[in-house]
């Protein structure tokens, strides 16, 4: 008899997963929530650099590989963004030190804004894995909608996603 496996998660290496692309913010519970300009609401994301991404200066390959930004976007991309990028170094199995690397502002599509930052913090991750958004269990008939589900505590509480 063969054993169903559940849809609900499939837990991974919290700091062994590859992070590529745009991940969505889903949740938080900072206060200062990183969601608003002002009064304005736009899109946070957390978006990955890889050799072949965006990004404004040559860095070395490996360094490039650990790149990341923490993006708010109003209206769209080419209105107004603010970015912090920092670069990723993994502890041990569930923690990673974030090295914020520089501040900037884009407005219309041209850099209006940079700061360079030296602050740094430790993530931990609390839950990395995928899961099956739409309930259903995908056992063959291609229905499952998969999302890369990640939590973690930076202190506070942060959930993002991306679509698989």
């Amino acid at each position: 008899e063969q054993e169903e496996v559940p849809s609900v998660s499939v837990p991974l290496p919290f700091t062994s997963v590859p992070l590529v692309g745009e991940h969505r913010l889903i949740y938080t519970d900072t206060e200062r929530t990183p969601q608003y300009f002002g009064p304005i609401k736009g899109d946070t994301t957390q978006y990955f650099f890889d050799n072949n991404s965006e990004r404004d200066n040559e860095n070395d390959e490996e360094e490039s590989k650990n790149l990341f930004q923490n993006r708010l976007t109003l209206f769209n991309p080419n209105i107004l963004q603010i970015a912090l990028t920092a670069e990723r170094k993994v502890m041990d199995e569930d923690r990673i030190k974030v090295l914020f690397k520089k501040f900037e502002v884009k407005a219309l599509g041209i850099k209006a804004a940079e700061k360079e930052l030296k602050q740094s913090g430790v993530w931990k991750m609390v839950f990395v894995g995928e899961i099956d958004i739409d309930g259903e269990n995908d056992n063959g008939n291609g229905h499952g909608k998969k999302t890369l589900l990640r939590i973690m505590r930076t202190p506070n509480l942060y959930i993002l996603a991306k679509d698989l």
